[in-house]
């Protein structure tokens, strides 16, 4: 028996199949990226399975999974960090971003609009909104409701 098989048969036994997924049942970092111990050092088991299957990882490539499963180790594939980069841009853009607003939030983009082109004091500003003043400073800075970019959804150009 290799070395190879016998990393895969140790990650197999700790998936579960789902829809030919394996969805890694182990120690994850941050909650979503599977890792393991491998001769001492904790390596991610994406990398792992895509090396013991297809070979060394390219330079200027990384290991990312194809499907929505975030513990699956199995779909797997190599893109550049550009490819990686636009598509996590994209899936921001489409899906993450209206889930960034809470519905309860006191400030819009309108009222940030206004915020910063007001020569108000931000005591009064911070009266007027119902907000510390601390948040708008934020505001007039743009560490919060920063004003859309004219470059925001160009990506990395390959």
């Amino acid at each position: 028996m290799t070395e190879g098989s016998y990393l895969l048969k140790r990650i197999r036994a700790r998936c579960i199949d789902d829809a030919g997924c394996w969805v890694w049942q182990g120690t994850c970092q941050k909650g979503v990226m599977p890792m393991i111990n491998v001769g001492g050092s904790i390596v991610s088991v994406r990398r792992v399975v895509f090396t013991e299957l297809n070979g060394p990882v390219k330079p200027g490539h990384e290991i990312t999974v194809s499907c929505e499963t975030a513990r699956c180790v199995r779909c797997v594939e190599e893109v550049t960090y550009a490819e990686r980069r636009r598509r996590m841009a994209v899936k921001r853009n489409t899906d993450s971003y209206p889930r960034l607003i809470p519905p309860h939030a006191k400030l819009s983009a309108e009222k940030a609009r206004e915020i910063r082109a007001s020569d108000e004091p931000t005591a009064v500003l911070a009266e007027r909104y119902g907000v510390s003043k601390a948040s708008i400073g934020y505001v007039k800075i743009g560490k919060t409701w920063a004003p859309p970019s004219p470059w925001d959804g160009l990506g990395a150009r390959s």
